[in-house]
């Protein structure tokens, strides 16, 4: 089995950087500048951030470039403790976060996220403890970025939101948050029934203009959403209410989208009814032909 390690970029730089990485070469090291015929040049040593090989002196920064690399061919226990040793605190933390995030599933390519959203994620997705309002909305930030996979997180917000709710009155922001990722996730039963309190008089659903009137649209657009599967017309009916429920609180673009599609299919119901009508008018055109 090879002990060779190829090494680039940060990783490497960090090694050769480190203060009890040895001047002479005793794990076999190579370097690579990137030439075309693939050749490596033996390491003679490694003085003041410099990689001496018989050919030149290279600057380690040398390998911040994708084709350049170190090779070593004879690696060891006291190499690898010295590689543990060279990387940063805060990435081994954060290596540690995501490879959590990773074993719970979580949808979001770890690579992307920083280390501040990791720890948040790992705080609130593995245990039991409830985020603050503030930190729900930051983590559903997070979760509508990973656009097919909006259901993996329905479990979360479901929890949060009874236990919030469990513990005081009713809170609009929560069923917002589960209202979207649910119509989102094609859970449209969920979706109308976290917001069924939009029917309710204000006096038993406290909240702002704007997150009623958010919650509104996403009902509207949601009965919308059901209508394209399902042709019944009392859904336009239900959407058309509801929209004008929230314009009426804030005139907002997201209403206006679902009353434009609102009135693309009630259009299209008009001509379907209209044509319902005139093969009903045309329907004994045969008993014409036997007129005297």
């Amino acid at each position: 089995m090879s002990n060779e390690v190829v090494l680039t970029g940060a990783k490497a730089i960090n090694l050769l950087k480190h203060p009890n990485f040895p001047e002479e070469n005793i794990f076999g090291a190579e370097f690579f500048d990137g030439n075309e015929e693939g050749e490596t040049d033996l390491v003679i040593s490694f003085t003041d951030e410099y990689i001496v090989t018989k050919n030149g002196r290279y600057s380690i920064n040398q390998l911040k470039s994708d084709d350049r690399e170190i090779i070593f061919k004879n690696t060891n226990a006291e190499f690898h403790s010295l590689l543990d040793a060279s990387i940063p605190k805060s990435v081994k933390i954060e290596a540690d976060l995501n490879q959590k995030l990773i074993e719970i599933g979580c949808p979001l390519n770890s690579k992307n996220l920083s280390l501040d959203n990791a720890k948040l994620l790992c705080n609130f997705l593995i245990g039991d403890r409830l985020p603050s309002p503030h930190q729900r909305s930051k983590i559903y930030k997070l979760a509508m970025t990973s656009e097919k996979h909006l259901s993996w997180w329905l479990k979360f917000f479901a929890k949060w939101l009874r236990e919030v709710e469990e513990r005081k009155e009713l809170e609009a922001r929560g069923r917002i948050h589960l209202a979207v990722l649910s119509r989102h996730s094609g859970n449209f039963k969920q979706a109308i029934e976290v917001s069924n309190v939009v029917e309710f008089q204000r006096q038993f659903f406290p909240c702002s203009d704007e997150l009623l009137s958010a919650l509104c649209t996403t009902r509207a657009a949601t009965f919308v959403d059901i209508f394209e599967l399902h042709f019944d017309p009392e859904l336009l009916k239900s959407a058309r209410l509801t929209a004008n429920k929230a314009y009426a609180l804030t005139q907002s673009k997201n209403t206006s989208e679902v009353y434009r599609r609102i009135s693309k299919f009630e259009n299209e119901l008009s001509a379907i009814n209209y044509k319902r009508q005139l093969n009903e008018a045309y329907k004994q055109w045969r008993s014409w032909t036997h007129s005297q």
